[in-house]
């Protein structure tokens, strides 16, 4: 997405509310991977907020990126999707009783 790499966070929002998906442009790296890239913070919170899967990144994954960078702000964001999504999963696997199975 050139409004990701623009750092253009209307543009993005703007995007996604046409209709255009996260990684429709995908080719060898995310609109995620991207910010992260970038360091662009804001940019990482728009998409995140907008959907974009942290574990979801081309050839690169956004959290190993934030990782490799020692950005703690980016890796921070990305941890917390991660356990949000981590969540959501064993909720899933729960028996009728409350036990994981």
């Amino acid at each position: 997405m050139a409004a990701v790499k623009s750092g253009n966070v209307e543009g993005v929002r703007a995007a996604v509310a046409a209709g255009v998906g996260l990684l429709d442009e995908l080719e060898d790296t995310s609109p995620l991977a991207l910010a992260v890239e970038k360091n662009d913070v804001k940019m990482v919170e728009v998409l995140l907020r907008l959907g974009h899967r942290s574990d979801l990144g081309g050839i690169v994954v956004p959290l190993a990126l934030a990782a490799r960078n020692g950005d703690k702000r980016i890796a921070g964001l990305l941890l917390g999707q991660v356990s949000v999504m981590l969540s959501r999963m064993s909720s899933r696997v729960r028996s009728p009783k409350g036990r994981a199975e």
